[in-house]
């Protein structure tokens, strides 16, 4: 199986952006959890808002996304508006006045007929990258508990400060959830991955596609992220 992902600006694709949240919204009410603050369109005219989308390389209906909202000083991103009723000192995050940029990675969804294969992680792995990209220095998320070693794995640690020692009942009563950064500056002592993966972008064309070591199987795996290919070369069985 060969998959695609490509990197999009909302405001320049508008359809890709319905398309997007089709995906979405169809994953969430098969888990009957519709009402997350993600799960809307409002975005797609945000000048701020860039995704991504993982397209099998025979299929263009997408099968997993993921989204980076990119803090203004103005708009927050989506975090703020599912939890800042419970703990308004998730606000504090991004108001602090020290010259980062900071920004939520959000909206991470899989189709049904790929779940469990790692795809999750796939896409979480190069948002995280491609905020990086972006010019972002600290990137958060809120994430169920069922997805908490994952984010671990790729760098994230939760805010404690906030929540009942960094616990929220979110999106509902049945679930619990955890807001985690990552901070895009220095080594990344904390995950190899990422450091592997920018000396992989710089030495390899791009034209050239590598293999992707998933949780069941190896995947084919071709990146153009804004016209500019990033690759990744986990272990290859």
């Amino acid at each position: 199986m060969r998959v695609i992902l490509k990197a999009y600006h909302a405001i320049n694709s508008n359809e890709l952006c319905a398309t997007y949240r089709k995906g979405h919204s169809a994953i969430l009410e098969q888990f009957g959890i519709s009402n997350v603050t993600t799960n809307n369109i409002k975005w797609k005219d945000d000048p701020f808002v860039y995704f991504i989308l993982c397209f099998e390389a025979d299929n263009p209906d997408p099968i997993a996304g993921v989204r980076i909202h990119i803090y203004n000083g103005k708009k927050y991103p989506p975090l703020c508006d599912a939890i800042g009723a419970m703990d308004d000192k998730v606000y504090d995050e991004f108001n602090k006045n020290d010259g980062k940029v900071r920004g939520e990675l959000c909206g991470l969804w899989a189709h049904t007929k790929v779940l469990g294969l790692g795809f999750g992680r796939l896409m979480t792995h190069f948002g995280v990258l491609y905020a990086k990209s972006l010019g972002l220095d600290e990137l958060f998320c809120i994430t169920a508990q069922f997805n908490i070693n994952m984010v671990h794995d790729l760098g994230f640690s939760e805010i404690t400060s906030i929540g009942l020692d960094g616990f929220f009942s979110y999106p509902n009563d049945s679930y619990s959830a955890n807001v985690l950064v990552i901070r895009l500056l220095g080594s990344y002592s904390n995950f190899s991955g990422i450091s592997c993966l920018e000396s992989i972008v710089s030495d390899l064309g791009p034209n050239e596609r590598v293999y992707y070591n998933m949780t069941k199987g190896v995947y084919s795996v071709e990146y153009n992220f804004l016209n500019n290919y990033l690759v990744y070369k986990d272990k290859i069985q």
